[in-house]
């Protein structure tokens, strides 16, 4: 005992740390575990952000609405107008077509010379002696032209703006102002209404009246203010099955043709302030246009008389849409005159505001290239810019007044209306690159210019 006292180390408390011997070949598999492992995970992370990465996505940021669909109207097919004369199947006609049909297996002997001269007296005789046109007649066109209408009535739509206000008793009152709509578009789940909503913009609710009397709210799915005109919608799940039943997209027809002018028409809508009056009379002239920022319209004025703030549409004797009735460019001298914006001039404007998109910006005005100026002068052939508003991507780009637009990319420009449809291949903010020829002191100098569009939106 003494002894252990003595000694302050004591042999058994004496500890001596090893380092175990390195294992290489456990650690060579634990590593081939790991990297095995890892290449598992990720594996199995990436195949899952894969599968869940829309849902997330959906989660995290909902899309506002769809991706809207691209909506075009049937290419434009010119055909020929029914006259009032051809609405009528004289019963004389038809068995002279009959007969006639039936001659040719069994053609008629010659006539003699000397049989020549009584023969065309007897035809001159029988054409004096035809009755061409008499009452019976005329209430069969009348009564074809009724039909034409009540057809194209399916179509129209009462459009109501509501705005609720208050007297200087605090009593609240409603006040309703109406216009015509036409239903330009039915798809599988929503009917499009075409509508000039200037009067009605600042409304605090939009009621569409339908054909049948039943009203139901309507949505603004685009507006273009530098026209007025804007695309309604209406879902089908919000009408009633005999609402749908009784309505009907119109079918668009063609107001560029050349032998628009005297063709006789049908104006359906308020044409004398009541929402269900119809008119008929002749397109009187189709030369004017009506000019705005980046677009250009025609005007067909008619012999139909109507109210100064008439509302409506314009059809022709197939009951195709050929204008939406709009009074406001008329002079003083013909307040009175029904006049209508051309469908054709309206056809970009309409399918890009279906499509739930935006036309693109410029603030150019621009006139073509007389012939007489190209001829006589030397101006080179396009748009000749008559105006670019301040501020405008056109005003930014550099492009001045005078100047001439010949070329859009690759595509030759020679008229604004031309220039209007080639514009509307482009959406707002892409790069729109034009070829244009500036005066100089001796003559035109050909320039590039870049336009980035923009939006009035």
């Amino acid at each position: 005992m003494e002894e252990r006292k003595n000694n302050p180390d004591p042999e058994f408390l004496k500890e001596k740390l090893k380092q175990r011997p390195l294992n290489r070949r456990k650690l060579l598999r634990r590593v081939l575990l790991t990297v095995l492992m890892a290449i598992i995970f990720g594996t199995v992370a990436t195949v899952t952000i894969i599968l869940m990465e829309p849902v997330i996505s959906e989660y995290l940021y909902p899309a506002d609405e769809d991706e809207p669909e691209l909506i075009v109207f049937p290419a434009d097919i010119i055909e020929e107008e029914i006259l009032p004369e051809d609405m009528i199947a004289d019963e004389r006609e038809m068995q002279e077509l009959q007969l006639a049909l039936e001659a040719e297996d069994n053609p008629p002997p010659d006539i003699d010379e000397d049989d020549l001269e009584d023969f065309i007296r007897w035809i001159a005789s029988d054409v004096m002696n035809k009755k061409v046109f008499g009452i019976a007649e005329y209430i069969s066109i009348n009564r074809s032209l009724m039909e034409i209408s009540k057809e194209a009535q399916k179509s129209l739509v009462v459009v109501t703006g509501v705005t609720e206000d208050e007297n200087w008793i605090r009593n609240v009152f409603e006040n309703k102002i109406q216009t015509t709509g036409v239903i330009v578009w039915s798809s599988e789940t929503d009917f499009l209404i075409l509508a000039n909503i200037t009067s009605i913009i600042n409304a605090d609710s939009i009621m569409l009246t339908f054909v049948n009397g039943n009203q139901y709210p309507a949505e603004i799915r685009q507006y273009d203010r530098t026209t007025g005109f804007a695309i309604l919608s209406v879902s089908h799940t919000e009408l009633s099955a005999g609402t749908v039943s009784a309505i009907q997209a119109i079918e668009i027809g063609n107001s560029a043709s050349l032998s628009i002018k005297g063709l006789p028409v049908i104006a359906v809508g308020r044409i004398i302030n009541n929402a269900d009056s119809t008119c008929y009379g002749f397109i009187t002239s189709a030369g004017t246009n009506i000019r705005k920022v980046d677009a250009t319209y025609k005007l067909l004025t008619t012999d139909i008389y109507s109210s100064t703030n008439a509302s409506g549409i314009l059809i022709n004797l197939q009951g195709k849409l050929l204008g939406i009735i709009d009074n406001s460019y008329n002079t003083s001298d013909v307040r009175n005159i029904l006049s209508a914006i051309g469908i054709t001039e309206l056809r970009n404007l309409i399918e890009v505001m279906m499509s739930n998109e935006k036309k693109p910006y410029l603030g150019i005005m621009g006139i073509d290239v007389a012939a007489e100026a190209h001829e006589f002068e030397g101006v080179p052939r396009g748009v000749w810019v008559t105006e670019v508003l301040v501020d405008s991507p056109a005003w930014h780009a550099r492009l001045q007044m005078g100047d001439i637009i010949v070329r859009i990319e690759d595509a030759e420009i020679t008229t604004f209306i031309g220039f209007v449809n080639t514009l509307f291949d482009y959406r707002p903010g892409q790069t729109i690159n034009m070829t244009i020829k500036r005066q100089g002191a001796e003559n035109y100098n050909e320039m590039k210019i870049a336009i980035t569009a923009g939006s009035l939106d």
